[in-house]
């Protein structure tokens, strides 16, 4: 293996394993906050409803994902999906911030 393939095999784990932590620090309030929100009874179907969506969703998504990758260039692709996912986090930081605060108070 040449120095140019062992770079990109490093980049490719640590950029997983930034994924992997990124999705475990949204993931958890989430569902903590799931669980203290929706009555025991109500929890299961909650869970699996909103777990179905992610799945039916994902197809989806690689489909249009592999589309605009043939007509935009990768990085252009990559670079406006980190602005939207910081857009939206902004957006909902800004709508609930009360909540927020109160909760994890």
């Amino acid at each position: 293996m040449n120095m140019s393939g062992t770079f990109h095999l490093m980049y490719y784990i640590a950029v997983m394993v930034l994924t992997g932590v990124t999705i475990a620090l949204i993931d958890i309030p989430f569902l903590q906050y799931l669980q203290k929100t929706v009555s025991g009874e109500f929890r299961g179907r909650v869970l699996s409803i909103g777990l179905s969506i992610i799945k039916l969703v994902l197809p989806f998504a690689l489909i249009l994902s592999g589309v605009l990758i043939d007509v935009v260039s990768t990085w252009a692709l990559v670079v406006s999906g980190g602005i939207m996912m910081i857009f939206v986090g902004l957006l909902g930081m800004k709508s609930a911030p009360e909540a927020v605060s109160e909760e994890y108070a």
